[in-house]
Formats: structure tokens, C-alpha cells, sequence
């Protein structure tokens, strides 16, 4: 490691600062070689990201959004963290859309450890671009479990075991984007969620699912289904009152009264449902943020 000299103190890439018998790392996020941060004017609220080998791409992302990946877990498949797990922060992260186009200089190997990278260049970008600083507080809260809605183990017939081995799966799609689907198909190796309030996921951990679930309900959910394997779920329920289908900023999806809540879906569809119960929660705090510098 090459070490960089300051005047008459040598300061590394980290730095050990003890004081009053505690001792606090500083620890440098690898960042991305060259990257542009837009204002997104377009009205447009068709958010997308992806993560080619060697570049990180971001269209009418919200600040909320962009934190919410940075944060959250590498996979597979990619979890982003639930919006009740994100505290504080100006107005503004909600609601001012930016595109990104970042590139890394390199080839990063495709695979959840190339994500995890990519998402360390993220955070390195939200801290230099928009004056981002954070911390984490475990805080005690509301949470789901995940749970078998019947004491004989029976799954619902939306529910049904998978031999994708999704780990494989992306290790060989890399960074690209999922091929279109056929009608009908479910997605390999991930969840799509609709504003008229259909889930389908492909090759899916129970414990990937409740992460699903967390973003749905916008409230932690952990798995206590003793289910292993993996599963495809095509879950179909009605979309009024479901917090994550409606994110700051955006227009409320509309109510379907055809579809039973999703509550009532996850019971009769899949033969699983939600305790409400509490437990531990890791929140991250926004204590500083501010709009990004020009390009």
C-alpha cells in the first residue's frame, strides 16, 4: 500500500484515532475513476439502474433511492434497504430525480462480489457528490415475521419450489440486465412487483422474498419459514395501502377491489403469512446531505 505524506504526519488510507481509551477507524470506500451527476428535469418517474462491468447507471433516481441500493445488500439477487430503515434528510431526497453515469476505469468481476464493490463506489459518490454523511443506530421497532399460515406445513398453489440456481444464474448474466420475459414467464433470479399490486419473483430464498416484503410493506420482515430451497411466487393482491408502492414523490397506485389485500394473498395464495412482533432494527440516520456540485 502506498502511503501519502501530509506536512510532518504520514495520513494513510486509514486512520486510527484514539482518544479517551476508544479508538475509531476511518476506513476509504474504493470510488469510481470518472462519474456525472444530472439533474433529472424530465418529470419522468420511470426509475432505472444498472450495473454493466464497468460502469454504474443511474435515470430519474431520487437521492431516498440511491442510498437505499448504496446501503443495502449485495445479494444475490441485489436487496436495497426498506425506506423505514432510512431516517432523516432534507425534503428534497424524496422528491429531485438525477441520473448517474459512473464508470470504474476497470472490469469488475460480475457476481454479488462485484456488486458489493460497485455499491462501496456508490457510497463514495453520494459522500463526495452530495455531501452525504450518515450513521447507524439499532433501534427497537415494529417488524413482520415471515411465518407458515398452516401448522401442517401445507404451501398455497401460487407458491412452488424452484431448481434455478440463481447464484449460477447471475454469475453468468454478470452485470446485464434480465433478458425480456415471454408472457407468462416468471423472472429467474428475481422479483417484479407491479403498481396493480402483482408480485412474481423466480428462484427466490424465502430469505430474499422477506426482503421483498420489507420493501413492500416498508417495515423490516424476517424469515421464519424453516423453508430452504428456492421458490417461484406469482402473489396477487390489492395495492391500496401498501407503502412501498408509493414512495415519496410518486403517484399512489390505484386500488383494486377484485384482489384481496396483501395480508389475505400471502395466506391464500401462498400458505404464508405476516406476525407483526418486535425486534432489533439497524436504521440508518441522514445527518448531512446536500444538492450535488455541477458537472
Amino acid at each position: 500500500m502506498k502511503l501519502r505524506l501530509l506536512g510532518p504526519v504520514g495520513l494513510l488510507a486509514v486512520v486510527s484515532v484514539i482518544e479517551g481509551g476508544l479508538a475509531a477507524q476511518i476506513r476509504m470506500n474504493p470510488s469510481f475513476e470518472v462519474a456525472s451527476v444530472k439533474p433529472n428535469k424530465s418529470g419522468s418517474m420511470n426509475a432505472r439502474i444498472s450495473m454493466p462491468t464497468d460502469r454504474f447507471e443511474a435515470t430519474s433516481v431520487p437521492l431516498r433511492g440511491l442510498i437505499s441500493l448504496a446501503y443495502g445488500e449485495a445479494g444475490p439477487p441485489p436487496q436495497t434497504r426498506a425506506n423505514d430503515q432510512i431516517v432523516g434528510g432534507p425534503n428534497w431526497m424524496n422528491t429531485d430525480l438525477f441520473d448517474i453515469v459512473a464508470k470504474t476505469g476497470r472490469d469488475v468481476a460480475p457476481g454479488p462480489a462485484g456488486v458489493a464493490q460497485k455499491l462501496l463506489m456508490l457510497r463514495s459518490l453520494l459522500e463526495e457528490r452530495f455531501k452525504l454523511a450518515v450513521h447507524h443506530e439499532s433501534r427497537d421497532a415494529t417488524i413482520y415475521a415471515l411465518v407458515l399460515a398452516h401448522s401442517d406445513g401445507k404451501l398455497g398453489p401460487q407458491l412452488h419450489g424452484s431448481n434455478v440456481d440463481c447464484h449460477a444464474v447471475l454469475m453468468a448474466r454478470g452485470a446485464a440486465p434480465p433478458p425480456p420475459l415471454r408472457p407468462g414467464e416468471r423472472p429467474p433470479c428475481s422479483a417484479t412487483v407491479g403498481t396493480d399490486g402483482r408480485l412474481i419473483a423466480g428462484g427466490q430464498t424465502m430469505s430474499s422474498f422477506a426482503n421483498t416484503l420489507s420493501r413492500l410493506m416498508n417495515r423490516p420482515v424476517t424469515d421464519r419459514t424453516g423453508l430452504a430451497g428456492a421458490f417461484d411466487v406469482d402473489l396477487q393482491f390489492n395495492p391500496e395501502g401498501v407503502a412501498g408502492l408509493a414512495p415519496p414523490g410518486l403517484d399512489r397506485p390505484t386500488p383494486s377491489d377484485d384482489k384481496p389485500s396483501i395480508f389475505t394473498a400471502l395466506q391464500e395464495q401462498l400458505g404464508l403469512k405476516l406476525d407483526a412482533t418486535t425486534g432489533a432494527v439497524d436504521v440508518l440516520v441522514i445527518d448531512h446531505a446536500e444538492q450535488p456540485s455541477p458537472d
